[in-house]
């Protein structure tokens, strides 16, 4: 299945966001064509227990150029369908990556640009 997805990367290096204050800042990257999880996989860590943990896993996978800097493993965030999700795992295999996203973020890429 194809979607579209939003990525967000961290800066390198920290950069000074006013003076005598340094964070890291990000960039997004918009309208990112992307294969995306047709179904949702479950895997139980505790089988005999009355509630078991599940663990959502969710892999995406796009053409995304690396450079010197190597952004692609600085790829933090994702926006797909309207959710944030932090990435737990990147892997690359030029010029394709593919990313697993982790929890969901309460916050929007608007609030990340914004705190830095």
């Amino acid at each position: 299945m194809r979607g579209i997805i939003s990525i967000v990367v961290r800066s390198d290096k920290e950069e000074e966001v006013s003076p005598g204050i340094f964070r890291y800042t990000y960039s997004v990257y918009r309208n990112v064509p992307a294969n995306c999880p047709s179904d949702l996989s479950y895997s139980h860590s505790d089988t005999s227990s009355i509630n078991p943990e599940r663990t959502l896993n969710n892999d995406f996978s796009f053409v995304f150029a690396n450079d010197t800097t190597d952004r692609i493993n600085r790829i933090e965030y994702i926006e797909y369908r309207g959710g944030v999700y932090k990435v737990s795992r990147i892997v690359p295999y030029p010029p394709r990556v593919r990313i697993s996203v982790g929890n969901r973020e309460y916050r929007t890429i608007d609030d990340i640009l914004k705190e830095g």
